[in-house]
């Protein structure tokens, strides 16, 4: 049985120890950072496993076309969200 073997990221590797500190962090925690937290630590979970799932992931053609479809979005959402009064 092959194994499919590719670049080593380091950045990768940091990124995910950041975000599970967040994650850690985040379900410690209330307030205003629970608050911020929140708003990013599992979209960047899902953009980084995407990044690194994909054989393209150089090219900046995906990366603009993935922002398009998966940030954009995101950040309307989150605006939305954060201008909500809460009830």
């Amino acid at each position: 049985m092959s194994e499919k073997r590719g670049i080593h990221l380091d950045w990768a590797d940091v990124m995910r120890a950041v975000l599970i500190c967040c994650l850690v962090y985040g379900h410690g925690s209330d307030g205003v950072g629970h608050s911020i937290i929140y708003l990013f630590h599992m979209p960047c979970f899902l953009i980084l496993s995407g990044y690194l799932s994909s054989d393209d992931r150089f090219s900046t053609k995906f990366l603009k076309r993935k922002a398009s479809q998966l940030l954009i979005p995101y950040v309307v959402y989150e605006l939305e969200h954060l201008t909500k009064p809460d009830k």
